[in-house]
């Protein structure tokens, strides 16, 4: 039970074969074997949480009746919301997730922005500092030549600041009171022959100027890091840092989702993620965009706070239907930000065991799933499959592996206690290769480097059902040799070796050992052992 938990588990079958059922009783068993042998134990060491995308887990009883049911909806209010802090909303990793960034332009303008809102926030009077910031930002707009830019930001200042009220409370413009010379390049104040580049000191009687004096930071999280955005992209198009057309997307995609981010985050809570050690996150009633994004960015999240923060215990992230967030095919979505969103489960599965991370996934559909994932997993469920690429994703995932990937298989599978290296996994390849117990043939690695794959032969299957069953036989019988007292200790239990058709070796395995050394000679075995 320790064993296939602390392990990554892949479960594949077809619709209706019983995938849901074998992850349920799978985690139900484990949880209640864990709780009957110390439950303060399981309580505190282990943390699992279950990404629902069906909605096919929140029962009171299934998997288990202590467990906190996030029912999260983008399409009600009032439902239920994930507790998280601004801190980590404000960290540049989850930012980028929520507003799909991209790493060379898009992350790096977040990461200003984001700072700069910590550095106003963080000051003794915020308003006040963000309130003579805008006006520092309006100052120089009304001082620029060139028309383009400088009615591009006006539009910004006016996503910014609230909207303005004329007679009656009609709408006013905030630089209606300005317009542009465009044979001087610059603004002017309308109805009268003062040039605002030339006499800068007139721009705070300006209207915009004034306004600024209604701007108050509101309490939505969100919506003072919009601000906060808009006036970090004033200040690097004035600087000409920014590519407006690269950047804006970011704010645009934010305020796009602002509504879904409000409706399924609760930023103000003090309660904690983890109310019970077993959470099921139900995302049946969440839109696709956020159903990507949300298992994304909590996957993220929890993995970088285990591997940080060095926290004792495991982990175990369960992915039903993995293929909504594991695909390698997508068509809704830009290709870097799929990039990221495989590189990051791929990183979390590849490295996650050495911080006591564990992944299980399920899906009806493996070939979809990166198969640098599938081919991690150290247990394998495997329902009916009728798909043809179905079956050859399993195949190549299961039984043909280069020896760099063989090698390290068997050192995670025995918790790395086995250590291998390429000396001596290879020449053992090259012997079973030579034995016809294994086949080679050349491909490409999932570096796409150049490599040989090994598959077990029906000889070699056949070899290893034999001396697979000789050596657990073995294992039992040394067992019980070593477990029964005797006299003289260097002499077992003639009748116990027999069982194995041995004899014991005590007295003569030092000349044995002695005649052999020195040489390359393998001892000879058995004829019917070697």
């Amino acid at each position: 039970m320790d064993g296939l938990f602390n392990s990554h588990i892949a479960i594949f079958g077809n619709t209706g074969s019983g995938k849901s059922n074998t992850l349920a009783f799978l985690y139900q068993e484990f949880i209640s074997v864990l709780r009957k042998r110390n439950e303060d134990a399981f309580t505190q060491n282990v943390r699992i949480v279950l990404l629902d995308f069906n909605g096919e887990f929140t029962s009171t009883g299934c998997i288990s009746a202590k467990k906190k049911v996030y029912n999260l909806s983008t399409r009600k209010d009032n439902l239920d919301k994930l507790p998280i802090k601004e801190d980590a909303i404000l960290n540049i990793e989850v930012a980028s997730i929520l507003a799909d960034a991209s790493e060379k332009t898009q992350k790096p303008f977040l990461r200003r922005a984001i700072g700069f809102y910590r550095k106003v926030m963080d000051s003794d009077d915020p308003q006040g500092y963000l309130r003579n910031t805008l006006k520092r930002r309006v100052m120089d707009v009304y001082q620029m030549s060139d028309k383009v830019r400088a009615f591009l930001v006006l539009d910004y200042f006016r996503e910014i600041l609230p909207p303005a009220e004329g007679v009656a409370g009609s709408p006013l413009d905030l630089a209606s009171d300005v317009n542009w010379h465009n044979k001087c390049s610059e603004f002017y104040i309308r109805g009268t022959d003062c040039y605002l580049g030339s006499s800068p000191h007139k721009i705070p009687d300006t209207r915009l100027y004034k306004h600024v004096d209604n701007l108050t930071l509101e309490d939505s999280l969100l919506s003072r890091v919009l601000v906060f955005l808009y006036l970090q992209l004033i200040s690097d198009i004035l600087a000409n840092r920014a590519q407006n057309e690269h950047v804006v997307y970011v704010i645009n995609r934010l305020k796009a989702r602002k509504v879904d981010i409000d409706r399924v985050f609760d930023m103000d809570s003090d309660d904690t993620f983890w109310q019970s050690n077993v959470v099921v996150v139900n995302l049946a009633d969440v839109n696709l965009e956020m159903k990507k994004t949300l298992p994304l960015l909590l996957a993220k999240k929890l993995y970088t706070e285990q591997k940080e923060t060095g926290q004792a215990g495991s982990l175990s992230i369960v992915i039903d239907e993995a293929h909504n967030i594991l695909s390698t095919e997508s068509f809704r979505e830009a290709e870097n930000w799929k990039d990221y969103r495989l590189e990051t489960f791929e990183e979390i599965i590849k490295e996650g065991r050495k911080f006591g991370v564990f992944v299980t996934i399920s899906s009806q559909r493996p070939n979809d799933i990166s198969p640098t994932i599938t081919s991690q997993a150290h247990n394998y469920f495997i329902h009916r499959l009728l798909n043809e690429r179905d079956l050859k994703a399993i195949a190549s995932a299961v039984s043909s592996q280069h020896g760099y990937g063989i090698a390290r298989r068997i050192e995670r599978l025995s918790g790395d206690e086995i250590l291998l290296n390429q000396g001596t996994m290879y020449a053992a390849l090259v012997r079973l290769h030579r034995r016809g117990w294994i086949s080679a043939e050349w491909g490409a690695s999932e570096n796409n480097h150049k490599a040989k794959f090994y598959s077990i032969t029906k000889r070699g299957a056949k070899q290893l059902a034999g001396d697979g069953a000789y050596w657990q036989r073995l294992v039992r019988v040394i067992g019980r040799v070593l477990a029964e007292p005797q006299e003289d200790k260097t002499s077992p239990n003639p009748a116990a070796w027999s069982l194995i058709g041995l004899t014991p070796l005590s007295k003569s395995v030092p000349r044995f050992l002695a005649s052999h050394e020195g040489t390359d000679r393998e001892p000879a075995l058995p004829k019917e052992r070697r």
